[in-house]
Parts: C-alpha cells; structure tokens; sequence
C-alpha cells in the first residue's frame, strides 16, 4: 500500500507556475494607453498600445486560465487602440504631408 502512493507522488507531473501578474501588467498598461489617448495625445497612447499589445501577447503564451483570458481580451483592447489611433495618424499625416 505504501509503495503505491510512493509510485503515485513520483509520477505526478511538475507544477505549473502561475504567471498570472503579467496579465496584470498587461491589464493595467492597456488601460493607461486608453487614459493617455483621453489626457495627453495619441502619439504617447499609441507608444503605450504598442507596449501594451508586445505585453499581453506575452502573458497569452505564458499564462493559463484566467490569466490567459485576461491577456485575450488587452490584446483585443490595445489592438483596436493601436489600428485605430495609428490609422488616424497616418491618415492626418498623410493628407497635411
């Protein structure tokens, strides 16, 4: 009997690490992209978007759970962000150029 809980425990696969705060850091940097573009202008939102986008689309592949769909959805946040405030940029760039 003892020896088959040993054999169990041995065989038990590694814990996952949890790494869930970068969803977190990925969460809070969308949502200052998105004040940024509200306070400041859309040059430091878009900087920001960007970083956020590089952020959750770390967190995406290395969390799981409820971290991952965390990370899901600032990807989608900061990526209508980025194409949105980008696309009005180069398009005003373009048309005062």
């Amino acid at each position: 009997m003892a020896d088959e809980k040993e054999k169990l425990t041995e065989e038990a696969a590694p814990a996952v690490k949890n790494r869930s705060f970068l969803s977190f850091i990925a969460a809070a940097l969308t949502v200052v992209a998105w004040v940024l573009l509200m306070a400041v202008n859309g040059y430091a939102a878009l900087g920001f978007g960007i970083g956020s986008l590089g952020m959750s689309i770390a967190a995406c592949v290395l969390c799981h759970g409820g971290g991952r769909r965390l990370a899901i959805a600032c990807i989608i946040a900061s990526s209508v962000l980025v194409i949105v405030v980008g696309g009005f940029l180069l398009g005003i760039r373009i048309a005062l150029g």
